[in-house]
């Protein structure tokens, strides 16, 4: 029949994608942590390198919108169809109250329902805090917005696993 048109949820949640593929299975952990692990991008770098991906765009897309309530990290739209990108860092000790209350307010802001939040892990233990909050949270059933977690640990190579 007929398909469904592209969305900007579909737009950000495939830049997303992207992201995280790149960042977990092509060595793009190594941009965001570097050090050997002992450095870590801040949120501020990590939008910076995310925000290649969304450079050819046919949609509208704003970094930093404020439309209100505070700067969200990205505004995907094309008229009345906008998706709200929210970056969060595992390590950040107000992550479960960040994950609970603040993309709502931003999608309020801007008068949508479609978010994508980004949680990025740079440990093990921070893979473990973002699972356990998001169960706590309900954010891990179907009907739940849309949270991706990015795996940003260091990665062995191949041929040593």
């Amino acid at each position: 029949m007929f398909a469904k048109p592209w969305t900007s949820y579909d737009e950000a949640l495939t830049a997303v994608e992207v992201f995280k593929s790149y960042v977990e299975n092509q060595d793009g952990w190594r941009v965001i942590n570097r050090g050997g692990g002992k450095v870590f991008a801040n949120e501020n770098e990590v939008q910076g390198f995310f925000g290649l991906l969304l450079q050819a765009s046919r949609f509208d897309v704003n970094r930093e919108a404020n439309n209100g309530r505070g700067p969200d990290d990205f505004k995907i739209s094309e008229g009345l169809d906008k998706t709200v990108i929210e970056f969060k860092l595992a390590k950040n000790s107000a992550l479960q109250r960040n994950l609970e209350k603040q993309v709502g307010i931003y999608e309020k802001a801007n008068k949508t329902n479609s978010s994508v939040t980004v949680v990025i892990c740079y440990t093990g233990a921070d893979l473990s805090k973002t699972r356990k909050v998001i169960k706590a949270l309900g954010l891990d059933q179907p009907d739940a917005k849309t949270v991706v977690i990015v795996d940003a640990s260091p990665k062995k190579s191949a041929s040593k696993v």
